[in-house]
């Protein structure tokens, strides 16, 4: 083991648990991650390493990230990035914010969504019906 070392007591107080429940985690673990330990006569030592990569395995810490590598990019290429396209279907989304008012599904309408969409919507809402009513789920 290299690096530090923590005792369970010590690991106990960082996760505010008792020492018996660390050493369930060493011996069990914790969501299927089992904390690394070592026997030292008749305690258990942990590595911090370990103890880290542990607590980043069960999801109570992120993980540190790496800094980027710092590119040097001429003036004429920083230009601004356009923002990425709206994903499709935009439902329940209106077709176009700025467009005008209209009665049913348009593709220049600020209230209802596109029609395509809509037709998608459609779709999916029968599929799941004749699901439910044959009783098994569609090969597709």
């Amino acid at each position: 083991m290299e690096g530090k070392i923590v005792t369970v007591r010590e690991v106990a107080a960082l996760e505010q648990v008792s020492t018996r429940m660390v050493q369930r985690y060493c011996r069990e673990g914790f969501q299927g991650h089992i904390l690394p330990s070592i026997r030292v006569g008749k305690s258990l030592v942990i590595a911090e390493s370990d103890y880290r990569a542990w607590r980043i395995a069960c999801g109570f810490e992120q993980p540190e990230p790496e800094p980027q590598p710092q590119v040097s990019q001429p003036e004429e290429s920083l230009q601004p990035i356009a923002p990425p396209a709206p994903m499709y279907p935009p439902w329940p989304l209106a077709a176009d914010p700025h467009g005008e008012l209209t009665n049913g599904p348009s593709e220049h309408s600020r209230n209802w969504p596109h029609p395509l969409a809509c037709e998608a919507h459609r779709a999916e809402q029968l599929r799941r019906q004749m699901e439910r009513l044959r009783g098994y789920e569609d090969e597709n």
